[in-house]
């Protein structure tokens, strides 16, 4: 029989310190005592104001740090990789069904869909804190409100946009689990392997064109601007073909032949082998990727989890921009 849930409340208690003194004469003994009550109480208002740090969250609003971190819920891969790359693996008590195969993460814990979460085990689990991804609210509500409304201590982080979001993503999860040494390791590692790699780009090289395929035909999704594939290929010093779009771009089979690529990368995973579907299309044969099999599959979780791992990505598509500068 399932026991009752109960609201879990992020209350940081505050108390006055009350001080008695047995009654004794003279002036000077009383006015100790008040200087001893006033001290008190200053350091007693400084110490909640202490627990009750609140930060700006990824989305903007206000939120009170937590103050333990010790039982932890990540519902988005990208979320629960960096909990684990902070040592936290074995904080958390539960992830999206998508977070399990993640090396370090414990198989055993419970799984939940980011779009349907079971609200009455998540709350049983008692959180300190829940990490959500503004994936679970592209569907136009958010599924984690009866959460919240339970009183559970929640923050949503945005999809990052660029590799500067990865970064401040990065750091505000090691904010709000008191890890801000190891975030700020793990975002100057990265930091000085995007540099390396930015310092084998031949800038004298003639800019290749490339289409970057994340949805496989007949329904093609590719990349546009202000997503942080596009900033890593332009950072790489080639050019998306569909760059002049914004976001997540549906695009046509046309469209591609017509732009004419010099390179191909795809992250789909959920092909066997998704560079021979492309090698095998009706007509793409035309495309120069094609014609001189520059088809390159990039690892699926580097490139679309945004994490400190998207490096992993960012090495891969620069040895194949650039296979001289690795020799």
């Amino acid at each position: 029989m399932k026991n009752k849930f109960r609201k879990y409340l992020l209350v940081f208690l505050s108390s006055v310190m009350v001080l008695t003194t047995s009654a004794c004469a003279g002036n000077e003994a009383a006015s100790r005592s008040n200087r001893s009550s006033s001290t008190s109480q200053t350091s007693q208002s400084a110490s909640t104001a202490k627990e009750e740090k609140t930060i700006k969250d990824r989305e903007g609003n206000d939120f009170v740090l937590p103050e333990h971190s010790d039982k932890i819920i990540s519902m988005a891969p990208a979320i629960t990789q960096t909990i684990v790359d902070l040592g936290l693996a074995d904080k958390l008590v539960a992830v999206d069904k998508y977070s399990l195969p993640i090396d370090g993460v414990d198989q055993s814990l419970p799984a939940y869909d980011i779009m349907a979460p079971d609200v009455e085990s998540i709350s049983s689990l008692k959180p300190d804190i829940i990490f959500t991804t503004g994936m679970s609210k592209s569907g136009g509500e958010d599924p984690f409100k009866p959460i919240t409304d339970l009183g559970l201590l929640m923050t949503s982080i945005p999809s990052a946009s660029s590799l500067d979001d990865i970064k401040k993503d990065i750091l505000f999860i090691g904010q709000v689990t008191k890890t801000e040494k190891s975030a700020k390791k793990l975002v100057a590692d990265m930091e000085s392997k995007i540099n390396d790699l930015q310092n084998k780009v031949d800038k004298d090289a003639p800019a290749k064109t490339v289409y970057f395929e994340i949805g496989e035909s007949p329904n093609l999704v590719s990349i546009g601007n202000g997503t942080y594939l596009n900033e890593i290929i332009e950072m790489l010093g080639a050019k998306n073909i569909f760059s002049d779009q914004d976001g997540w771009v549906s695009v046509s089979e046309e469209s591609v032949l017509d732009k004419n690529p010099d390179i191909i990368f795809t992250n789909i995973d959920y092909m066997d082998d998704p560079v021979s579907d492309i090698f095998n299309r009706n007509g793409w044969d035309a495309i120069n990727a094609v014609k001189n099999k520059q088809v390159f599959l990039i690892d699926p979780n580097a490139s679309s989890q945004p994490n400190a791992h998207v490096v992993t990505a960012i090495e891969q598509m620069a040895k194949v921009l650039y296979p001289d500068s690795f020799k």
